[in-house]
C-alpha cells in the first residue's frame, strides 16, 4: 500500500504550498479519505461565503437605494457598472469564465484551512464582510478589471454575475409596480455619512440617549428583571429584545430625536455588555425586534416636567 505524500493534517497546518486538492489527488499524493475530508470542508466554506456575500451585497445595495433621491439612476448606474465588468471579463479573460463554469476548478478546492476557517466565521454584519463589500462595490469601473485577475477571480465572477442578474430582476420588480413617480422621502433616518461623522465624534453613554437624563436610571429600575446584578442583559434573544426596548423608548418619547444608529449601539453595548452593531438599530432592522415589544409595555409614556 502506497503512503500518500500529504495528509489532512498537512493541509490543516498549512504545509502544502501552493495548494490544489484536485491536482494532488490526481497525482495520488493524498489519500482518498483525506481528499474527501478536505473537499467537504472546502466545499461547505466556499458555498457559505458565497451565500453570505450575496446577502451582504443585497443589503448594502438596498440601504443605499432606499436612501437615494435618484433611485432609477442609482439602480441603472449599478446595472451598467456590473455589466461593463462582466462583458470585459468575458471578452478579455476567458480563463476566468472557464474556471467559474467548472465547479472543480472555480477555486473552492484551492482553499487553505486558514481560508476555510475565515470563510466560515464570516457573517453578514462582520467587519470582514463590510470590507469585502466596500471593495466589491467600488470597483464599477475599469480599475475593477485588474481586481478580477486575482486568485479568487472565479469566485468574484460567480458572485458578480449572480448579483447582476438580481439587479436586473429588482429593476423589473420596481417597473412592474407602475406607481406614480415622486420623491420617496425617508425622514426617520439620517444619511449614512452623517451617522458616521456623528458617531466618530461622540461616544454616547446610556444617559446621553435620553432627553431627560434622570429618566435613564428610572428606566433601568423599570426593566431590572432583565438585567443581572453586574449590569449584563439577561433576556434572550439579546439582540431582538434590546431592539424592542429601543423601539419602545423611542415610541414613548424618552430618546433624543437625532441619534445615529452607531451612537445607540455603543450606548447599549456599554450599558448592557453586548456586542451589537449599528446595523441592529437601522430602521428596517430595528423593526425585527417588535415581536418582543410586549415585554416593555409597562414602561409609561414620558412626560416632560413642567417648568412652572
Amino acid at each position: 500500500m502506497d503512503i500518500a505524500k500529504y495528509t489532512y493534517q498537512d493541509w490543516a497546518n498549512g504545509k502544502i504550498e501552493p495548494f490544489n486538492l484536485i491536482s494532488l489527488f490526481l497525482k495520488k499524493e493524498i489519500s482518498e479519505e483525506d481528499f474527501g475530508k478536505i473537499a467537504t470542508q472546502q466545499h461547505k466554506a466556499f458555498l457559505y461565503y458565497l451565500d453570505i456575500a450575496f446577502d451582504a451585497l443585497k443589503r448594502n445595495f438596498l440601504e443605499e437605494y432606499n436612501e437615494s433621491l435618484l433611485k432609477e439612476e442609482f439602480l441603472d448606474y449599478n446595472i451598467s457598472g456590473y455589466k461593463h465588468i462582466l462583458d470585459t471579463i468575458r471578452s478579455e479573460h476567458e480563463e476566468i469564465i472557464t474556471s467559474a463554469l467548472n465547479t472543480g476548478y472555480d477555486g473552492r478546492f484551492e482553499l487553505t484551512k486558514s481560508e476555510v476557517d475565515t470563510y466560515l466565521s464570516a457573517t453578514v454584519d462582520s467587519k470582514q464582510m463590510e470590507i469585502f463589500v466596500f471593495h466589491f462595490t467600488t470597483d464599477l469601473d475599469d480599475a475593477g478589471i485588474e481586481f478580477e485577475k486575482e486568485q479568487k477571480a472565479p469566485f468574484r465572477y460567480i458572485l458578480r454575475s449572480n448579483f447582476y442578474k438580481w439587479l436586473v430582476w429588482f429593476k423589473g420588480q420596481q417597473e412592474s409596480k407602475n406607481s406614480e413617480p415622486g420623491l420617496k422621502i425617508n425622514s426617520e433616518s439620517m444619511p449614512k455619512i452623517v451617522e458616521e461623522l456623528m458617531s466618530s465624534h461622540v461616544n454616547y453613554t446610556w444617559k446621553d440617549l435620553f432627553i431627560d437624563k434622570e429618566q435613564a436610571d428610572i428606566i433601568l429600575n423599570t426593566i431590572s428583571e432583565y438585567i443581572s446584578d453586574t449590569g449584563q442583559w439577561l433576556e434572550e434573544p439579546k439582540g431582538r429584545t434590546l431592539q424592542a426596548l429601543c423601539s419602545e423608548l423611542k415610541k414613548k418619547g424618552y430618546l433624543k430625536l437625532v441619534l445615529s444608529a452607531n451612537q445607540i449601539a455603543n450606548a447599549f453595548n456599554t450599558e448592557f455588555g453586548t456586542d451589537l452593531t449599528s446595523r441592529n438599530f437601522q430602521p428596517g432592522e430595528l423593526a425585527k425586534g417588535d415581536i418582543y415589544r410586549d415585554k416593555f409595555h409597562h414602561i409609561p409614556i414620558f412626560k416632560i416636567k413642567s417648568k412652572l
